[in-house]
């Protein structure tokens, strides 16, 4: 739906501004995603986040890589 993909869209610009500046949320799940009043999506839980090169989050969601 159109819906989803604008909420996916902004959830990746959000992705890409955190990694340009070497953080990584390391947590992604769909738990960690909510939606505002707008159905803005709001990423959450910064709990696991560090730079880049740290290995840390669910396992279950970590990227094959």
């Amino acid at each position: 739906s159109i819906r989803r993909q604008r909420q996916m869209c902004i959830r990746d610009r959000v992705l890409s501004y955190m990694h340009a500046r070497g953080i990584a949320h390391r947590d992604i799940k769909p738990s960690n995603i909510m939606l505002d009043a707008n159905d803005k999506p709001i990423l959450i839980d910064f709990g696991c986040a560090n730079h880049l090169d740290i290995k840390s989050g669910t396992p279950h969601y970590y990227a094959p890589e």
